[in-house]
């Protein structure tokens, strides 16, 4: 029935003209979402090529490096960003 997530309420507008031939201004359908208590949960990302199986082998990995580490000591992550992106670490 519900093939499509609707991410805007521009989109949900379209959709009600186009299926039941009644207009809503976006300002009016919030309005009458929230008066119905409808709420809007954020779509959720998941990576692209995730497997869930390597991620359990980091997991793993990382629980046992974090008990050997000293307590002065830290964890790092590092990957690729862009030089203006880049995390500055002072010393302090």
């Amino acid at each position: 029935m519900f093939d499509i997530t609707y991410l805007h309420t521009h989109q949900i507008a379209i959709y009600i003209k186009e299926t039941f031939g009644t207009s809503y201004t976006i300002s009016g359908l919030n309005q009458e979402v929230h008066q119905h208590k409808f709420s809007y949960k954020k779509a959720k990302g998941v990576p692209h090529k995730f497997d869930a199986e390597k991620q359990a082998e980091f997991i793993a990995f990382y629980e046992q490096l974090k008990s050997t580490v000293a307590p002065d000591e830290h964890i790092l992550f590092m990957d690729a960003v862009h030089l203006a992106q880049a995390t500055k670490i002072t010393a302090g």
